[in-house]
């Protein structure tokens, strides 16, 4: 293997720095156009560490979704206003719903949701 004389690694190391500040820039840009940042509170005041999503396509849809339809635990967690893991605890608790598998797919009935929710308000 080719060794690299200074100058150039110099230029390398440069460029790699340049790049992962862009990097950097861009994901903040990206946060403040979704309206987020890395430490923002959830609904249940709990803090996310950088890994929010944003919400899920089914969210803005439940209310016209049949009862027989089914959705994932990102769904349920924002209809709940709860974080993803505290929405796993809840289920393990039985304070919710217990989720079906369909597959590698874990999903819980909106019919069955709605029912809980209504219970809970």
């Amino acid at each position: 293997m080719a060794e690299i004389d200074a100058p150039r690694e110099e230029v390398l190391t440069l460029l790699i720095r340049e790049l992962a500040a862009s990097q950097a820039e861009v994901r903040a840009l990206r946060a403040q156009l979704d309206g987020s940042t890395d430490q923002s509170a959830t609904a249940d005041g709990n803090k996310t560490k950088g890994h929010s999503r944003p919400p899920p396509a089914t969210l803005a849809t439940f209310d016209a979704l049949p009862d027989s339809a089914v959705i994932d635990v990102y769904c349920l967690a924002a209809l709940r206003g709860r974080s993803v893991a505290s929405t796993w605890r809840d289920a393990a608790k039985g304070l919710i719903p217990a989720p079906k598998k369909y597959g590698s797919s874990t999903r819980w009935n909106v019919g069955e949701v709605r029912r809980a929710l209504a219970l809970t308000v």
